[in-house]
C-alpha cells in the first residue's frame, strides 16, 4: 500500500502546472468567445438596440483578454458561420463560463465578460415572440 501511495504521490500535478494548464486552456476558450462574438456583430449588422451593445461591449472585453495573453493559441471558426445570433451568444457564454475560477480571479474582466453575455442572452430570450 505504502509503495502505491508513494507513485501516486510522484505522478500528482503541482499547483502551478494546473494553474499553468488552466491558463492555457482559458486562452482557447478566449479565443472561441472572441470569434463567437465577431460572427456575432457580423450577423447583427446594422442592428443598434440595447442586445447590440451588449455583445459588442463583450466582444471589445474578450479582444482586449485575448491580446492581453501572451500564448500563441489559434481556435477554429469551423461551422460558426452557420449559427444564428442567439446560438453564437450562448456559446460564447458556455465558453466563457468553462475558464477555471483561480484564471477568473487573476483577470476579472473575464466576470465582466460573463455577466455582459448573460444579459445579453437574457435579452434575445425575452425578444422572443
Amino acid at each position: 500500500i505504502s509503495q502505491t501511495r508513494a507513485s501516486r504521490k510522484g505522478t500528482a500535478m503541482k499547483p502551478t502546472q494546473i494553474h499553468s494548464l488552466a491558463l492555457l486552456q482559458a486562452d482557447g476558450a478566449l479565443h472561441r468567445v472572441d470569434l463567437l462574438l465577431h460572427y456575432a456583430i457580423v450577423a447583427l449588422g446594422d442592428t443598434f438596440d440595447e442586445t447590440t451593445d451588449l455583445v459588442e461591449k463583450a466582444s471589445f472585453l474578450a479582444q482586449v483578454l485575448v491580446a492581453r495573453r501572451t500564448h500563441e493559441t489559434t481556435a477554429s471558426g469551423d461551422g460558426m458561420s452557420q449559427l444564428s445570433i442567439r446560438q453564437c451568444v450562448l456559446a460564447a457564454l458556455r465558453e466563457a463560463n468553462s475558464i477555471d475560477v483561480a484564471v477568473a480571479a487573476h483577470y476579472p474582466e473575464i466576470t465582466k465578460l460573463r455577466v455582459l453575455l448573460d444579459e445579453a442572452q437574457h435579452n434575445m430570450r425575452n425578444d422572443q415572440p
